[in-house]
């Protein structure tokens, strides 16, 4: 992935998708993320929501994705303090779309279907 080339949170960024979901994929995120490591993560929370084990993995995965924003936050000379993520106890709803606007990501979900 070139992670030496890049800045030191999209490389960690992109180190911990190319571990996780294989070199190809993060090379394919790191296009699609622009240089930006929010990007990225974003890129990655659709993808991991696409999965067919998104309601059994989900919670764990986006504890995962909501530590590594931490990390890479830390990393990034432009954010003044580091925001948390938190995955509450509940049922993991599928993410519909994740979106940068500008420092902040977004991601919308879906409506829980009730059973």
């Amino acid at each position: 992935i070139k992670g030496d080339e890049l800045p030191p949170p999209l490389a960690l960024a992109a180190f911990d998708l190319a571990v996780n979901s294989g070199v190809g994929r993060a090379r394919e995120a790191i296009r699609e993320a622009w240089g930006d490591w929010r990007r990225l993560i974003a890129w990655r929370i659709e993808f991991l929501s696409s999965l067919p084990h998104w309601a059994t993995f989900g919670k764990g995965w986006m504890r995962r994705v909501g530590a590594l924003i931490q990390e890479c936050a830390n990393l990034d000379p432009s954010l003044s303090a580091v925001r948390r993520i938190i995955v509450n106890g509940g049922p993991v709803a599928r993410i519909k779309k994740a979106t940068i606007v500008g420092d902040k990501l977004y991601v919308l979900t879906e409506e829980n279907e009730k059973a």
